[in-house]
Order: structure tokens, then sequence, then C-alpha cells
């Protein structure tokens, strides 16, 4: 037969056990969450000094998105284990572990919106010039948080509700985005034009364009609908992305901002050609050296290159910095050398046509 003394019957030694079955989940919990605050304080501090000797952005916004959550995420698992080792019923630890679920579904998304918006803009930004395409990298990443957001919020739901209950819900918003997508076509189509130029850089912020539709500026900005233009007349002009996209584009900065600058002329025809070509020479490789706008140390070229109806044609090709540059380039070269060919005597002649007269009688 047992003995019990009195105090083992009595409340007091009930609510003491009660309480020494909480000890190792208590345990349990306090180790996790201690573990927790050791990683994010030891570990990811190391790693963030490691990522700092890499020259990649996506590792430093790798650690940046996780920093805030590996506590939770250890909260969340030494919550899991404890809920196991503490003495509740069957039903109340499948509730328990649903909540958790719910719980590192909604932490997990919202550290994944913040890498990946990141991520894209860091990839949108990487090698353009500094203000380019700001508007579109913001836009994209909003979108990509957007579509993490809303993906993690039907994980959150099917973990509490159950994918049965899920699906419903899935088969409206599909029908509401092709509604949505239908209504927005043009904005979308300009919208998704605008993530091509901007993922392929064919066109940045600072290049000088011309369109095969005619309109030429330097790029201000690549926008979520259009890409905005400055011509050379300091006017704006606003092109939806989808006609930039499509259209046939020259690009004057790429590979190389520097272009050639053909001058087309003519001389006599009883001129002497090689002093023509010896003082032309001359004088673009001043003009190449001291004309504003000229790239220095480039070495002009001259080519005879038909007998025109009055005169020699040949051309001059110099090199300037930029393509609106080259104005400046070729106004210079014009001045120097008309005045050079008037102290040698060298004739431009004016566009002439000999004609002969028959005799009428004849």
């Amino acid at each position: 037969m047992e003995f019990r003394t009195p105090f083992q019957d009595s409340p007091v030694a009930g609510a003491l056990g009660a309480l020494e079955a909480w000890i190792a989940p208590a345990g349990i919990l306090l180790g996790g969450t201690l573990a927790g605050f050791v990683v994010k304080a030891i570990v990811v501090r190391r790693l963030r000094v490691l990522s700092a000797r890499t020259r990649t952005p996506f590792d430093d916004l790798l650690l940046e998105a996780l920093r805030r959550h590996l506590p939770i995420w250890f909260l969340l698992a030494a919550l899991g284990a404890s809920v196991k080792a503490a003495p509740l019923s069957l039903d109340q630890q499948e509730t328990a572990h649903d909540l958790l679920a719910a719980s590192f579904f909604l932490s997990l998304t919202l550290a994944a919106s913040r890498f990946s918006s990141g991520a894209l803009q860091a990839f949108v930004g990487r090698g353009a010039r500094p203000g380019g395409s700001a508007l579109l990298a913001g836009v994209l990443g909003n979108l990509v948080r957007v579509a993490v957001l809303t993906t993690g919020s039907l994980l959150v739901l099917a973990s509490v509700l159950g994918w049965g209950k899920v699906t419903p819900i899935l088969t409206a918003l599909g029908v509401g985005s092709l509604a949505v997508a239908l209504a927005l076509q043009d904005t979308l189509s300009n919208l998704f034009a605008g993530i091509h130029i901007a993922a392929s850089r064919m066109v940045e912020a600072g290049d000088y364009i011309r369109l095969d539709s005619g309109q030429e500026g330097r790029v201000v900005d690549v926008g979520w609908r259009f890409t905005k233009l400055r011509e050379p007349a300091d006017n704006d002009v606003f092109v939806p992305n989808a006609k930039v996209a499509q259209a046939i584009v020259v690009n004057y900065e790429k590979p190389s901002a520097e272009v050639a600058v053909p001058v087309p002329m003519g001389v006599a025809y009883d001129s002497d050609l090689e002093k023509v070509e010896r003082v032309t020479l001359e004088v673009a490789r001043e003009v190449q050296a001291e004309a504003e706008g000229a790239v220095r140390g480039f070495a002009p070229a001259l080519v005879f290159q038909s007998f025109g109806d009055s005169s020699i044609g040949l051309t001059v090709v110099l090199r300037a910095g930029t393509f609106p540059g080259r104005g400046k380039v070729v106004h210079e070269f014009v001045k120097r050398l008309h005045a050079r060919y008037a102290k040698e005597g060298i004739e431009i002649p004016f566009p002439q046509r000999v004609v002969h007269l028959r005799d009428a009688r004849a």
C-alpha cells in the first residue's frame, strides 16, 4: 500500500506538479530565444564584414533582409518545440502549430519582399548613369514587393484555413486580374516596355538618341509610361515606352559617345591637289586640337572622292566628343579653312554649268 503525505494531496502540491510540467517547455523557449539573439549579434555581424569585401550588392541586401527576422525564426522554432513538450491536448497543439506556421510564412514573406525589391532595383540601376531610371526602378521594386506579399498572404491563409478555402480566393483574384489587365491594356503595355528598356539598357538617362519617326534628343528619364527626351531646342518630348521599344533607335552614346564628323566640300579643277590636301589637313589638325568639343589626339583624314559638275569633291573626317557637339567642330573648321584657302589662293567654285550652243543653220 502506497503511503501518501497530506502535503501530496494538497492544492499546493498539485500546482507545483503542474508548474513542473512547464519547466522544460519554458527552458526550450528561453534557449531558442537566446540562440536567435546570439546568431544576430555574432554570426550576422561577421557575415556583414565578409560581404562588405565583395563587389556585388546582393549579399548585403540578403543579410539586411534576414537580420531582423532571424531572431523571430529562432523564437518560432523554439515555440514549436516547446509546444510538443508542453502538457497540451492534441487539438491545442495543432492550433498552435498552425499559428506558428502562419507567423513563419508572414515573416518569411516580409524578408523575401524586402530582398527581392532591393535586388531588382540594384539590378536595374547597376551600370546606369546617376539618376537614370530611378522612377522605373522604384515602380518595379514595388510591383515585385506586392507580388511577393500577395503570395505570402495566400500561404498564411492556407496554413490557417486550409487550401480548400483558399481556392475560391485564388479564382476571384484571377478574374479580377484579368479585368484589370483588359482595362489598363495601354498602360501595362507602356509599363512592360519600360521594363524591357531598363533591363536591356538600350536607352538610359543621358543618352542622345534619334528615333525612326524623327524625334531626337537627350534622354532625361525612362518613366513607367513615357520616355522623356530633351531636344536641342530645349523642348521636352514625351514618347510612350511602347513606341520606343518598337522603334529603330540610333543611340549616339553607345558603344562610345565620340562620333565621326564628315565634312564634304569641293575645289576647282585647276587646283593643285597635293597642296589642297596638305593645307586642308593642317587646318583640320588645328581644329581638332583647339576647337571646343573636338576629340584631342585624333588624326583627321581626307579623301578625294568624285569629279563633280563644277569641282573635285573631297571629304574631311573630324571627330567630336558628342553628337550634339559636332556642330561647333564643323563651324570652326569651315571658318578657318575658308580663311586659309583665301590666303593660299585655293578656289572653292560656285556651282556652274557650261552650255554649248549649236548654230541653228547647221
